[in-house]
């Protein structure tokens, strides 16, 4: 007898055993099949209200680690210690996507979910995707050097620094793209540029060892420029309609952008006082090595897309996520690491200085998480691992503890 078939027998017994009647045989009969649909139905109810129970059980233990999150986040706020807009997703599913904080400390304006964010060093996953698609069309290819972009640039050694170099940090450049650079330069054009890297060398033998370098991002922001014949931020524009990501583009200096936020610094070496960033430096120097501001939705599309197989083919998502053999750890872009129980885990950080992060990009493979992280103050270290871990254990309705920042620090 099928589940169907008792569930009309039961359903008939449960309306209809009132109207019994016929011989005693009969009666007989009808009362067994009676006691059994009666029996029937009581252990399907019991059946429903496990179910039910398991239900809510479980829910208000999702529920609970989701408030956990949220009482962190606004807890974090209160004490001025995070404004930002935490995303997580599972799958195609987006769990938790909230605002906190301010956006404008100035004209008391709040961050929302669509507020555009600086994601700083994220931007330099999204430029090495571009650079991939150009490598896909045949408009590049990895091994091709420095010198073919550059005619004019001597050096003997920067002259062999590959495009893969540039990638995979381990062209040997340092950063003259940094701090003193960008506060010298409110925009960065090519002949400043120029300037800079035509003074410059390699500090080591290109492609012997690993060392993070922005530089070496803004040399592949302006091949990219000479490549495509336009500037940076429209030659991205269409990577970025491609994965959907329509509140995304590339900071320019001093170009007001709607619903952007302000950048503030809490300076530890001024009780904390909470400074606004826009007077200091312009992130719009860096181009593709941290000018890139997005939303969270828009870095989650991203991250959609990517892992899809839709903005690169396979081949090039597989090179793009492995790590060198100088750094096993860092592909083209892009970190990735191994969890103990958690598995492979893929993303980057963001951040004004080396303890001051304010983007973070994690794509855990096992479990199809994304986390996205981004704030306009900044936070610590053990500010960012209170927020992953929240995120995660809400995510997958976990008690269990994981410590992502240790893998993800470069500088």
């Amino acid at each position: 007898m099928t589940f169907e078939h008792k569930l009309l027998i039961q359903r008939y017994y449960f309306f209809k055993f009132e109207s019994i009647d016929a011989t005693e045989h009969q009666t007989t009969h009808h009362i067994q099949n009676l006691c059994y649909g009666q029996l029937s139905i009581i252990n399907f109810m019991i059946f429903r209200l496990i179910c039910i129970l398991h239900f809510f059980l479980t829910f208000s233990d999702v529920f609970a680690q989701q408030s956990k999150l949220d009482s962190l986040l606004t807890k974090l706020n209160s004490q001025e210690r995070f404004d930002g807009v935490v995303l997580v997703s599972k799958g195609q599913k987006v769990l938790f996507h909230e605002a906190f904080g301010l956006a404008n400390r100035e004209l008391n304006a709040k961050n929302t979910r669509k507020t555009k964010i600086a994601t700083y060093s994220v931007s330099k996953t999204f430029t090495a995707v571009k650079v991939l698609q150009l490598v896909e069309k045949g408009k590049l290819r990895l091994d091709q050097k420095i010198a073919d972009f550059f005619p004019k640039y001597k050096d003997k050694k920067g002259r062999e620094v590959t495009i893969q170099q540039l990638l995979t940090h381990t062209s040997g450049f340092e950063d003259f793209v940094n701090y003193r650079t960008v506060t010298a330069y409110k925009d960065f054009y090519i002949n400043d540029f120029e300037k800079l890297l035509y003074n410059s060398s390699p500090k080591f033998t290109p492609g012997k060892k690993f060392s993070y370098s922005s530089t070496a991002y803004t040399i592949l922001s302006f091949i990219i420029e000479k490549v495509e014949g336009v500037t940076f931020d429209i030659a991205m524009n269409s990577m970025f309609k491609k994965a959907g990501m329509m509140n995304t583009g590339v900071e320019g200096c001093g170009e007001v952008i709607q619903n952007k936020s302000s950048e503030y610094f809490i300076n530890p070496d001024k009780d904390n006082l909470i400074e606004n960033l826009t007077n200091m430096f312009s992130i719009s120097s860096t181009k593709g090595a941290g000018a890139v501001y997005s939303t969270a939705e828009d870095i989650y599309k991203f991250d959609q897309a990517l892992f899809k197989g839709d903005l690169i083919n396979k081949d090039l998502l597989k090179m793009m996520l492995n790590g060198t053999k100088q750094q096993l750890n860092y592909g083209y872009g892009i970190v990735n690491f191994n969890l103990e129980n958690i598995g492979k885990v893929y993303g980057h950080q963001g951040g004004f200085l080396w303890y001051d992060i304010r983007s973070i990009y994690y794509h855990l493979e096992k479990e199809d998480l994304c986390i996205v992280i981004l704030t306009n103050t900044g936070m610590s270290e053990s500010i960012w691992n209170e927020i992953v871990n929240a995120s995660y254990k809400f995510a997958i309705n976990s008690q269990k503890d994981i410590n992502l920042s240790e893998k993800l620090v470069l500088e």
